[in-house]
C-alpha cells in the first residue's frame, strides 16, 4: 500500500479541510448564519461523504481515510442535536442516514465488502492510521470551541488553524517515515486546537465583556 502521494494528490485532499475554514470564516463574520456558510458548511460536509465513496470504490487509499472518521464521528455528534422543526427532539438514528445512504451507493456500485478489509488491514499494519482517521474530525471538532462567537477579531484565528490542519494532512500523506507521519498531525491537531481554544477563551473573558 502507498504511503506517500504526489504533491497535487496531497493538496487535492486537504479541500475538505479548506471548505471547513470557508465556513467558518463566514459563520464569525460578526453576522452569524448566513447563506455563505451555510453553503460552505453543506459542501465540506458533502465532500467528506463523497470522499468516503471515493475511498471505498478504491479500496480506501491513504487521502480517503479522513473521510471514514469524519462521516462516522459527524453521524454520531448529530445523533444528540436538535434541528429546529424536526419535532423538536434530537435527530437520534436519522442523523446516520447520510452515511448509510452512502455506503448503499457505495455497494452498489462496488458490491463487495474488500474495501473494509483493505482498511482493517491498513491499520493492522500501522496502528496510527486510527489517528489519521479520527483526524478527519478535527476541523469541525476544532470550529465548535468557536460555537456562538461572531467577531471579525477571530478571523485570523480561523485562517491560522484552518492552514495548520491542512498542513497536517498535507505532511502525513507526504512523509515517507512513519514517525513524521505521526508527528505531523499530532502537533497540527495539538497546535489548531490550543491556538483556538485559547483565542475562544479570551474571547469570553475579556472582549465579550466590553
Amino acid at each position: 500500500m502507498k504511503t506517500n502521494f504526489s504533491p497535487r494528490i496531497s493538496l487535492l485532499a486537504t479541500i475538505p479541510f479548506v471548505l471547513f475554514g470557508f465556513n467558518w470564516s463566514f459563520s464569525i463574520g460578526g453576522t452569524g448564519v448566513s447563506p455563505f456558510s451555510n453553503a460552505f458548511f453543506i459542501a465540506s460536509v458533502v465532500s467528506m461523504f463523497i470522499l468516503l465513496g471515493i475511498g471505498w470504490v478504491k479500496d480506501f487509499p491513504r487521502w480517503s481515510l479522513p473521510a471514514v472518521g469524519f462521516c462516522t464521528l459527524f453521524s454520531a455528534f448529530f445523533t444528540a442535536v436538535t434541528v429546529p422543526g424536526f419535532k423538536d427532539e434530537n435527530l437520534g438514528y436519522w442523523a446516520w442516514v447520510p452515511l448509510l445512504i452512502t455506503l448503499v451507493i457505495c455497494l452498489i456500485i462496488k458490491p463487495s465488502i474488500s474495501p473494509a478489509k483493505q482498511l482493517a488491514k491498513q491499520i493492522k499494519n500501522e496502528p496510527i492510521l486510527i489517528g489519521f482517521i479520527l483526524y478527519g474530525f478535527a476541523p469541525f471538532f476544532i470550529f465548535l470551541f468557536c460555537d456562538e462567537i461572531h467577531s471579525v477579531w477571530m478571523l485570523p484565528i480561523v485562517l491560522v488553524s484552518t492552514f495548520i490542519l491542512s498542513l497536517g494532512l498535507y505532511l502525513f500523506l507526504k512523509s515517507e517515515r512513519r514517525r513524521m507521519r505521526f508527528l505531523s498531525i499530532v502537533y497540527s491537531g495539538l497546535l489548531a486546537f490550543i491556538i483556538t481554544f485559547t483565542a475562544s477563551y479570551f474571547y469570553w473573558e475579556f472582549l465579550f465583556k466590553y
